[in-house]
């Protein structure tokens, strides 16, 4: 008897047609597979993939990185916290964004609606589809750290009890995050959570530092248990979901079984919710498609586009907002621009706090720094969309000084507050103040002059070439390490600065400062050629 036949009579025990239920089972299962949106292969080896594998794919490396996590912590439990931690956040992320849309879509009703199906066998579908991709990701994300668990605690039943807080855990933010999407379509439309993606890819972006900084971050904790962080383990949910784990390897106690019993009753809560809130307006209200009706007509009349250029300002702030205006556009080059700073300030705060120390001067933070500021440059030359270009090309704005004027925009969104992080590495790293303040004066100056080489090495008009194809070229691989070359040469000049005290720190600045002029020249030059060579059908 196949598969199929055997859950016949479970199908009909939920209410559900067997024969309505698989087709629509099948078609939920492909749109769940194909609509992944958190993230987007490059060009390699990744490629051949299909999207929810890759998926997959990075399921199960956050998985491993959290077992090793486990391994290294100083303490096991709460290894295993920072791995629920980092699993429930993937769950989360990927509910938001791609099932979400998936379970909750009006349109396809509009096509449904003339064919013979009943809402229970619709609604079973889509949730079986919904809980079997959340399964395998649970799988991959979990299924690790609970073997590392036992091996670390010894015990053959930490493992089981990691992966039953891990079940629980998972429910509540699969539960909470269908609830939170709801509430925002219910509120505000598909537009409010349209307008969440951006800080959604940014998310799952940063959640990379979170991967590559766990055991560093384990390192410097506490050995012992829960119980030592006050009042920390009854405030945040993770420690609830670790109470298994904690009876395993503590023995019985009071606030061990208390935790339980809020790892038990949040899920339980959530699901009532669920059934209660969005289980019955699900087909009501988010499911039926939405009557269109004619616009109301504005209090208030838009800006037309032309009075961009027009307004007060100066030429400079209208050019600024035209940048702006074509960076909140594109939300996948804004967030990967928004990722550098916070990429930054995460490897010079906290990844190399105590790496490479000479002379008051954080070695691996400074060369950081200077890489950082020119990348940010070449960002900005990548575009989601290079042909939106049309209205900035037959608008009457000067190509080179638009393009000079991505430079502004790096200095207020990536030198401040990358200047901002390397001046606590610089405190951290000790020594007296006047020097401090001298080799802070020197960073200043120096990441104001890579901005500016920066535009040099990466000339190309703003956000004129394909964001997919941007780095796949040898001539862009080469430039990309001449970027990387320059911010070594700087690193060095301060190092050698540095060794001379105050005076050295203090010349550096100077000679930095000489250099804006001739590298403003070179990089307004090479602006100025790949403006004019730039034509419409580029």
């Amino acid at each position: 008897m196949s598969a199929g036949r055997l859950t016949d009579p479970l199908l009909r025990l939920l209410g559900a047609d067997p024969a309505t239920f698989r087709p629509l089972y099948r078609t939920q299962r492909l749109l769940l597979q194909r609509g992944v949106r958190v993230i987007r292969a490059r060009r390699g080896l990744l490629t051949s993939l299909t999207p929810f594998r890759l998926l997959c794919f990075f399921a199960g490396l956050y998985g491993l990185m959290a077992a090793l996590t486990i391994a290294g912590a100083r303490s096991p439990l709460l290894g295993g916290v920072f791995s629920l931690v980092l699993g429930c956040l993937f769950l989360l992320l990927v509910v938001v964004t791609d099932n979400f849309d998936v379970l909750v879509n009006p349109r396809e009703m509009l096509v449904l609606g003339a064919y013979p199906q009943d809402g229970r066998s619709f609604l079973l579908a889509k949730l079986a589809a919904f809980g079997r991709n959340l399964s395998i990701l649970g799988v991959l994300l979990f299924g690790p750290p609970g073997v590392a668990a036992g091996v670390i605690l010894r015990s053959a039943v930490a493992a089981p009890a990691f992966w039953a807080g891990a079940a629980a855990a998972s429910a509540s933010t699969v539960t909470f995050g269908l609830l939170t999407a709801a509430a925002l379509v219910r509120t505000g439309g598909k537009r409010a959570l349209e307008r969440l993606l951006p800080w959604i890819q940014g998310a799952f972006q940063f959640g990379y530092f979170l991967v590559m900084g766990g055991q560093k971050l384990m390192s410097l904790t506490t050995a012992q248990g829960p119980d030592a962080l006050g009042v920390l383990p009854w405030v945040l949910p993770p420690f609830w979901f670790i109470a298994p784990v904690e009876l395993v390897a503590a023995g019985l106690s009071a606030p061990a079984l208390g935790r339980l019993a809020l790892a038990v009753a949040t899920p339980t809560l959530l699901l009532a919710g669920v059934t209660r809130w969005l289980g019955s307006g699900l087909r009501e209200r988010l499911l039926e498609p939405q009557t269109q009706t004619a616009p109301r007509r504005q209090a208030v009349r838009r800006r037309p586009r032309a009075a961009v250029f027009s307004g007060v300002g100066g030429e400079r702030g209208r050019l600024f907002a035209l940048l702006r205006i074509q960076l909140r556009a594109d939300w996948r080059v804004r967030s990967e621009f928004l990722l550098v700073p916070l990429m930054g300030i995460f490897l010079m705060i906290f990844y190399m706090r105590d790496l490479g120390i000479v002379r008051s001067i954080p070695l691996p933070a400074v060369y950081f720094y200077c890489w950082l500021l020119m990348a940010g440059t070449d960002v900005l030359t990548r575009s989601s969309r290079p042909e939106s270009l049309w209205w900035i090309l037959v608008s009457p704005v000067d190509r080179a000084r638009f393009s000079l004027g991505t430079i502004p925009l790096v200095r207020l969104f990536q030198l401040a507050p990358l200047f901002a992080a390397m001046a606590v590495a610089q405190i951290r790293a000790g020594g007296p103040w006047p020097l401090r303040l001298a080799l802070l004066a020197e960073l200043l100056v120096l990441g104001d002059l890579l901005i500016v080489a920066g535009k040099g090495v990466f000339p190309d008009f703003p956000f004129s070439q394909s964001r997919t194809d941007g780095g796949g070229s040898g001539a862009r691989t080469a430039l990309a390490l001449l970027g990387g070359l320059f911010g070594g040469i700087a690193t060095a000049g301060v190092l050698v600065s540095g060794l001379f005290g105050v005076p050295g720190a203090l010349t550096g600045a100077a000679c930095f400062a000489l250099l804006h002029l001739p590298a403003g020249i070179w990089a307004r030059r090479r602006a100025t050629a790949a403006a004019e060579s730039l034509e419409m059908t580029a």
